[in-house]
Order: structure tokens, then sequence, then C-alpha cells
């Protein structure tokens, strides 16, 4: 049974007062080790109350959006590391500067609590009388590879929030604020399919977002979007207003992804930038052993698009000596690969694919033990015969062996991004029985 190895206070590896992150366990003796961030620049998180706040450089950001409206007790935060990226609007919650355009509509600024805790939401009103667009907007050009737009929003006197781009062709999604659901009214050929999203933020707020190509519009390159208020969830531009009513909004961003990111804010007039989380340098305390050992992970990725290659390894440094849990470039199956003098003495797949992992947590685990490997996924045991039997050569156990969400110890390419519930180290194989159960994913 597991019980002597896991039931065992949860202490932070991160930094204090976080309640589950990314952990460490060396057989039997839980050490908690600490990992080097480096990002450079603020960034954001969802926090335990579920609300955006920031997080200083080089600091890791524990996230709870996937917890919001979960009782405190049942809360299972996650570690997570996402790309660098670039929010293209400027002044991204402050919408009653000139740079935004406001077709018909009027915004009220500091009318209600934003999904920061702060008073700084904006009310979205459509003028009185009939027809026209009525809609809060940027025009934006000279752009490359497909963006992402992402608008937090609320319901007030009315429940739908447009996301539009109005340049030919048209692409338009409605997002009910009340029940979290939304109807793709317009596809042009710049809307990528399948790229709509909507997200619980809690306290009535949603994140509502959607890719575009912006080479496929009439002028390449071009995209003006919008915000607007729906009023029966079938708009696709002219609607009637009343002057009065309307929805809350907060947070406009776009970004060349092909999913959105956590919030950027951007304060003034100019584009604003968070850099890549790179997460790296644990396990100098000796807690690695390559001869033999299981690694376990709980994670989830963040996009559908994401194809290419991310890894998570323990290394001595370089590329020679380690164990590899990666995707390959455009790959769609998770892969297991237990590298000796740069020769692959064990490959398997882990039975996970890339949409198995999007937005769901996944658990894994892997046993390295020379003639007895298994991988095991969500309860279930995936490796084959023929690599399981596999005969491991002599791995030295250098202090220098460290844990990464990279490639090496060293790495600042091919990131694994995602969220982290759990990643454990034992310096033993685990059994069948145990394995089942540490992936068995009842959560």
């Amino acid at each position: 049974m597991l019980k002597d190895y896991f039931e065992v206070p949860n202490k932070p590896a991160i930094k204090s007062g976080n309640v589950l992150s990314c952990d460490f366990t060396d057989h039997e003796t839980f050490i908690p080790q600490p990992l080097k961030v480096t990002r450079a620049t603020s960034s954001t998180y969802v926090d335990c109350n579920g609300f955006i706040s920031n997080q200083i450089d080089d600091f890791a950001r524990v996230d709870y959006l996937t917890e919001i409206n979960k009782a405190k007790e049942l809360q299972k935060p996650s570690l997570l590391i996402e790309p660098q990226s670039t929010n293209k609007f400027h002044y991204s919650a402050k919408f009653n500067e000139g740079y935004w355009s406001k077709n018909n509509c009027t915004v009220e600024k500091d009318v209600a609590i934003a999904p920061t805790n702060t008073l700084r939401a904006f009310k979205l009103i459509p003028d009185a009388g009939t027809g026209g667009n009525r809609s809060l907007g940027r025009s934006i050009s000279s752009l490359t590879g497909v963006h992402t737009i992402s608008v937090f929003a609320k319901a007030a006197e009315y429940k739908y929030a447009i996301l539009r781009t109005r340049n030919n062709p048209t692409a338009a999604v409605a997002f009910d604020l009340e029940n979290g659901t939304f109807n793709v009214n317009l596809s042009g050929a710049n809307y990528v399919a399948n790229s709509a999203k909507i997200e619980n933020y809690g306290n009535g707020w949603y994140r509502c977002s959607m890719s575009i190509d912006p080479s496929s519009s009439a002028t390449p390159g071009h995209i003006f979007s919008s915000v607007s208020v729906g009023i029966t969830g079938n708009e696709t531009n002219d609607f009637d207003g009343d002057g009065v009513s309307g929805i809350y909004v907060f947070g406009f961003q776009i970004e060349e992804q092909y999913y959105s990111t956590s919030y950027i804010p951007s304060q003034s007039n100019s584009s604003t930038t968070r850099n890549v989380d790179v997460i790296n340098d644990a396990g100098k305390l000796g807690v690695f052993n390559l001869n033999e050992g299981t690694m376990f992970l709980e994670f989830e990725i963040l996009g559908k698009r994401d194809l290419n290659q991310t890894s998570i390894s323990i290394t001595n440094g370089g590329s020679g000596n380690r164990v590899l849990f990666f995707r390959g470039n455009n790959g769609q199956l998770f892969q297991i690969q237990l590298k000796q003098s740069s020769s692959n003495v064990y490959n398997a797949t882990c039975g996970i694919d890339r949409e198995e992992a999007i937005g769901k947590f996944v658990k894994v685990a892997w046993r390295f033990v020379s003639g007895n490997g298994a991988v095991y996924a969500n309860g279930v045991k995936t490796s084959q015969a023929s690599t399981d039997t596999a005969t491991y050569p002599d791995f030295s156990e250098p202090s220098t062996q460290k844990f990464a969400f990279a490639p090496s110890a060293v790495a600042n390419s091919n990131i694994f991004y995602g969220r982290f519930r759990q990643v454990k180290a034992f310096r033993r194989g685990l059994t069948d029985s145990e394995m089942a159960e540490i992936t068995n994913n009842i959560t």
C-alpha cells in the first residue's frame, strides 16, 4: 500500500504558504525541493480566494483557476508554467481611454468589482436606438500568426457578450454570461475552428475567448476585434439598445497564441509582455536515483494547438544521461525515454495523448527498473512488454542530478507548458499495485 509514502503533510516546495505546488518524495521521507524560477517579469495568477493576483518576477505561480467555487479544504492548486506572451492591446482595462473605439456605445468606469477584487470593472452600454454596430474595440495591423482575443465579462441587465472581428470576413461568438455557454454566430475564414472558449472566474465573471487568423482577413495582417452587448444571443452586428442597460467588462487581451494565457495587464499606451516561465534546478540534495526509481506526474496542458516538443527531465545537466517525459513536435502521444551515454535504453508511450490532457488533469507514473519497467496512466498499465524487460546499464549517481520542466536542467527551450498538481520522485520502483493506486484518476 502507498499509505507509508503519501500520508505525509503537504509541505510547500515553492514558497511558504502554498498548499500544494510541486513536491518530491525521497523513498519514505518527504523532502520538499526548491525550484529555480526565471521569468524576470511579473505575472498574474488566480489566488486561493478566486481573484486574479500579481506575482513578482522569478517566483512560481501556484494557481487556483481550476479550483474556483470549491471549498478551501477541497482545493488542489497547481503550478502554472506558460510560454512568453504579449498583450498587444494598450490600456487593457482602461476603456475610457481614447485608444479604444466606442461605436454607438458608452462605458462607465469603476462601477463593479473586477476579477482582481478591485473596483475597476467598466459597464458597456449600447446607445438607444435601432440597428447599428454598438461595440468597444480596437483595430490592429501587421499581425502574423494565429492570435487569441479574450475579455472578462459579467452579466448586468443583459446577459450576452459578443466577441467579433469586424473586418471582412466577419467572425462572431456569443457568450452566455449566466449559463457559461457560447454559440458561434458567424465563422468567417479568419475564425479558427473550435477555438471559442468560456471559463468561469467566479463571482459572475467569465473569460470569453476565440482565436483568429489575420492572414485570412480581407487585408492580411489586420484585425478589428471588438466586444459588444448581446440581448438575445443571436446577434452578429445590429441590435437595439436603451442607453442604460449593458454588461460589465474587464481585461481585454490579444496575443499571438492558439489559446488564451493568464491575464497580462497593459497599464499604459504600449503593449506588455510576460516572459516565459523557466522552472528547473530541483533535486540538488541527491533525491534522484537513475539506477532505479519511479516518477509520477499529475498535470494538464494548456491549449489544443500547442504542437511544439515539450519535455520534463531528470538529468545531470546535459542530455547524455537522463529520464525524459516528452511529446515530440506535432506528436499526439506522450512518451517516456531513458537515455544512457546518449543512447536510448528504454522507450515507451504512456497511453495519454495530447487531446486527453487539455483542460483535464491526468496522472502518469513510470518505473525504471532493469528488466521490470512499466508505465501506468490513469490507473491502467500502458507500456509494452518489449521495452519493459530492457536491461539498463549502471548509471552513475552524481550530486548534480536535477529535475527540470525542460529537456535538461539548463535548457530554456522545449519547456513543458501546463499545470502541475504533483511531481513525485521515488528512489525505488513502485509495485504494479502501487502504480495503479497512485495514478487512479478519481479526484
